[in-house]
């Protein structure tokens, strides 16, 4: 006989399922409740969703730390989202590993983040050997706006018919070695491949 609880198949279903529950309602009460959010408030959000989306990627085991190092979330250039990510992330952690959040000045300097914020300029300046490194890296790159996606982001975070809105790039997510929850493509605004 098997007792429900006790299995951890079922375990780690039902806690992804409830990340998933847990992810869309955070996620559609910023798109539909909420009107675009504005300075801090729009870090505040974009850290936030940029958390709970590292929940629902799987890297390449090459790719994560040993457990005993930190997971890191870079944020490109002198951003002011840098001291938001920073204090809104203190404490938490992904996949049991500790979250530091750093700064990097160039985008092609960040293969050690497994997550990297930055703008469509900083994408638009790596070379292709710098894009390359990123990608075998199983580095999330996160552009902030649309325009991100074709230059080579994973996802493309901005606002949209005045709401916090996210586009995936399936085919830079594999590129970097990178799986996407379906259900988290699902809610995506938009999902390309290319």
């Amino acid at each position: 006989m098997e007792v429900e609880f006790l299995n951890p198949a079922k375990r780690h279903g039902r806690r992804r399922w409830l990340l998933t529950v847990w992810l869309c309602l955070s996620v559609s009460t910023v798109q539909i409740y909420a009107p675009a959010p504005s300075g801090v408030d729009e870090y505040r959000a974009k850290a936030a969703f940029l958390y709970n989306v590292c929940k629902f990627v799987s890297w390449p085991e090459s790719a994560m730390p040993p457990k005993d190092r930190p997971f890191v979330i870079g944020v490109v250039g002198n951003h002011p989202l840098m001291s938001v990510f920073a204090r809104e992330l203190a404490g938490k952690s992904i996949g049991g590993r500790k979250i530091e959040v750093r700064s990097f000045a160039r985008l092609r300097d960040g293969h050690a983040a497994r997550a990297l914020y930055c703008d469509v300029n900083q994408l638009r300046e790596l070379t292709r050997s710098s894009r390359s490194r990123l990608a075998r890296g199983g580095v999330l790159t996160v552009g902030d706006g649309s325009e991100c996606l074709p230059v080579g982001s994973v996802l493309a975070l901005g606002i949209r018919d005045g709401r916090l809105a996210f586009e995936v790039n399936v085919g830079a997510a594999r590129r970097a070695g990178l799986e996407m929850d379906a259900n988290l493509l699902g809610l995506a605004a938009k999902v390309v491949d290319e």
